[in-house]
């Protein structure tokens, strides 16, 4: 793995570094605002999950919460649009959840 290909970690992208791309895709742009509508419910009602909470309940009853990358997978699943890029917005707004 080259260190391109590494995924920046939540409190590198927290200074700044990495802003999501621009959106181009209608599709992605109305799958964006379907994953940021989902993440802020599901973090309003204390039920989104940051990677290690995730690990955590891998094995138990996780239906009643949702991870960034479950969210971001749905919206663009549901309009057509890029997860990749979804979730790159998601990250940047919820940085502690990445």
């Amino acid at each position: 793995m080259s260190l391109h290909d590494h995924k920046r970690d939540a409190w590198h992208r927290s200074l700044g570094g990495d802003d999501p791309p621009p959106i181009t895709s209608p599709a992605t742009q109305q799958a964006l605002v379907l994953a940021q509508q989902l993440a802020q419910d599901y973090h309003d009602r204390q039920r989104l999950l940051g990677p290690h909470e995730a690990l955590a309940v891998a094995c138990r009853d996780g239906h009643n919460t949702e991870t960034l990358y479950s969210l971001a997978h749905r919206a663009a699943v549901a309009t057509g649009g890029d997860a990749d890029i979804v979730l790159q917005y998601l990250e940047h707004r919820w940085p502690d959840f990445a």
